[in-house]
């Protein structure tokens, strides 16, 4: 039911362009998928909590069916650069291998066409 209600909250919290609480709606969600549902593992957990220390970022959670995989970061453009290089370099470091980072930007979405 908490995902329930934080979807609700972020729709409305992206429709509001406040993206300090969609962030931490994020992070809500990673937090309750990693205890609640146990389906993250502790390298998505590193680079969670290495992107949300980092100034810029407003948030973070793991994405996909869980268990490995990939995170999602919402983050200015100028963190999203700095991520660039402090992230690989310290999941490396705490985890003695690299991660791939794929820099994605918001588009407008689906839309109807009329034929």
């Amino acid at each position: 039911m908490s995902e329930n209600s934080r979807v609700l909250r972020a729709a409305e919290a992206l429709r509001a362009d406040r993206l300090d609480d969609l962030g931490a709606l994020m992070l809500e969600s990673h937090t309750s998928l990693r205890d609640d549902y146990r389906v993250s593992c502790v390298e998505l957990d590193t680079i969670v909590e290495i992107a949300t220390a980092t100034p810029g970022v407003f948030g973070a959670r793991m994405t996909g069916g869980g268990f490995g995989g990939c995170a999602v970061v919402l983050a200015t453009p100028a963190a999203a650069a700095r991520l660039q290089t402090t992230l690989p370099e310290a999941y490396t470091s705490a985890h003695g291998r690299a991660c791939e980072l794929w820099p994605v930007a918001a588009a407008a979405g689906a839309t109807g066409a009329r034929l």
